[in-house]
C-alpha cells in the first residue's frame, strides 16, 4: 500500500513565522546584552605634533618629506593630481593601552576579551595653530581630511567643514583590526595601529600658512561587548 504525505500549507506558514519571530527575538536579546564601552573607561588618543614647514609663507605646493625629531613620525608635503597634502605618518600609535579592559570592566563587568564584538574610532579633534598658540580656521586653510588606520581608509577626504560643525565621525574598524587590538590586549600588551593623517591644504592660502604648524588630533576609541560571549 502507497503512503501519501499531505502538506498544510497553513502549517508551514505557521511553521516559517515561528522560525522568523525565535529569529527576530534571537536578535533583539543579542542588542540587549551588547554594550558599548567609551569615553567613560577608554582614554582618548592623541596625536600633537610641531610641524617646521619648509619656508616662510609656502609659494606653492613643494615635494618636502621629514622626520620629526626624537620620534619616528614623519611628515610629507606632496603636490598630486588629487591635490596638495600634508602627511602625519605615526607608527605603532596607542590605540588601547594595556589596561583598558581592567578599566572596561569597571563599567560593563566582568568580561573576556572575547566577548568583543567590535570596535569604532571617532575623530573628536581636529585643531591647527601657529607656534604663538593662534588657532586657525580649518576652512582657511584646508579642503578635506583622510584618516587611514593600519592600511584601512576611515575617513576619505572628509571635508573641513564636517568637522568644524562638530559632526560624529565614527567609523567601524575592519575586523582584521579589532581581532588585532584584541591579541594585543588578551597579552596585557598595549594594543597599537599605524595612524596616517592627510591634510589637504587650500592652494589658495598655502602662503599665509605659518612656518611652523601645531596640529592637535583627539580620537576615542569604543568597544561593542556581547556579555553573553565574554562569558562563555
Amino acid at each position: 500500500m502507497t503512503k501519501q504525505l499531505f502538506v498544510i500549507p497553513g502549517g508551514l506558514a505557521f511553521v516559517a513565522a515561528l522560525v522568523l519571530g525565535c529569529a527576530a527575538a534571537s536578535d533583539a536579546v543579542d542588542d540587549a546584552i551588547t554594550v558599548e564601552v567609551g569615553a567613560e573607561s577608554l582614554q582618548a588618543v592623541e596625536m600633537d605634533h610641531s610641524i617646521v614647514l619648509p619656508g616662510a609663507g609656502i609659494p606653492a605646493c613643494l615635494d618636502f618629506s621629514a622626520t620629526i625629531p626624537s620620534s619616528t613620525t614623519t611628515v610629507t608635503l606632496s603636490n598630486s593630481p588629487m591635490g596638495c597634502s600634508l602627511t602625519v605618518d605615526q607608527p605603532a600609535l596607542v590605540l588601547l593601552d594595556e589596561h583598558a579592559i581592567e578599566r572596561a570592566r569597571e563599567e560593563a563587568g566582568n568580561f573576556d576579551v572575547d566577548g568583543i564584538r567590535g570596535a569604532t574610532l571617532e575623530l573628536q579633534t581636529l585643531d591647527l595653530s601657529a607656534a604663538d598658540g593662534t588657532r586657525l580656521e580649518l576652512a582657511e586653510h584646508i579642503d578635506a581630511v583622510t584618516l587611514v588606520v593600519d592600511g584601512e581608509v576611515l575617513l576619505d577626504h572628509v571635508d573641513a567643514s564636517e568637522l568644524q560643525a562638530d559632526a560624529q565621525l565614527a567609523r567601524e574598524l575592519p575586523t582584521p583590526l579589532t581581532d588585532k587590538l584584541k591579541t594585543s590586549l588578551k597579552a596585557n600588551q598595549a594594543a597599537t595601529a599605524d595612524v596616517v593623517v592627510s591634510l589637504w591644504l587650500r592652494r589658495d592660502g598655502l602662503s599665509d600658512l605659518p612656518d611652523t604648524l601645531h596640529m592637535h588630533l583627539v580620537m576615542q576609541p569604543k568597544l561593542q561587548v556581547n556579555l553573553v560571549d565574554a562569558a562563555l
